[in-house]
């Protein structure tokens, strides 16, 4: 049968823009490769493992699937501290766990959530402690307009724009004691056209959480803050 061509234009998106960051960033649970400037200014390039880069490379070579995606109106749907395992496997047809945190159990979902400029595609993580509530959350992935994403969390989760080199950057919570961060920035290499193509790290604490931010989170902290010092 004749594919029209507005089907077409759809499953070529998903597999250009969405798709292959969200295989990516599942693979390897964060940038494969990203640019950040250290203490002098100077660009540098954080490299990720030989084994998280073989996996990369084995999930890359696996044969193509179908892009699936679930449509998303408000990110507040799956942005939530109110869900349970259970939930996150009746939501999600495939489900796997992530790198151990200390304290904590994580379910890693890929998350594609439409076509439009301001979708997101990547992975997001659900961090359980042992009584099966959510105390951290976070999403790596891509979009090509973060605006709909610094909305909801500035509007929503009290994160605050902070100086950056990069596309964006804004914590929640205090410097001494962060709750929340969103990372901004731009790849080092793109493989598609859409060259305002934006990458995402997000981590957020549930309210009164007593978990802390991963080192990664600390990591995209303390670079920001020699930049702008």
């Amino acid at each position: 049968m004749e594919m029209d061509f507005e089907t077409y234009r759809v499953e070529n998106m998903l597999r250009t823009k969405l798709l292959a960051p969200a295989i990516a960033a599942a693979a390897v649970g964060g940038y494969a490769v990203y640019n950040h400037q250290d203490q002098s200014g100077a660009a540098t390039t954080n490299v990720i493992s030989e084994g998280e880069t073989k996996a990369a490379i084995e999930l890359a070579n696996q044969p193509a699937a179908p892009p699936v995606f679930q449509a998303v109106a408000d990110y507040r749907e799956f942005l939530r501290f109110d869900v349970y395992p259970n939930w996150v496997k009746d939501r999600w047809l495939r489900v796997s766990t992530a790198p151990y945190e200390p304290g904590l159990h994580g379910m890693r979902v890929a998350v594609v959530t439409g076509v439009g400029p301001t979708d997101l595609s990547g992975s997001l993580t659900y961090y359980f402690d042992n009584t099966h509530r959510v105390q951290k959350i976070q999403f790596v992935g891509t979009t090509d307009d973060a605006s709909r994403l610094v909305a909801l969390l500035t509007q929503h989760f009290d994160f605050k724009t902070q100086r950056s080199l990069n596309a964006g950057f804004y914590m929640a919570g205090s410097k001494r004691k962060p709750s929340g961060v969103l990372k901004l920035g731009h790849p080092v290499a793109i493989h598609t056209r859409r060259s305002g193509q934006v990458m995402v790290f997000l981590e957020m604490l549930a309210p009164r959480s007593e978990f802390r931010l991963s080192e990664k989170a600390y990591f995209a902290i303390g670079n920001e803050m020699r930049v702008n010092q």
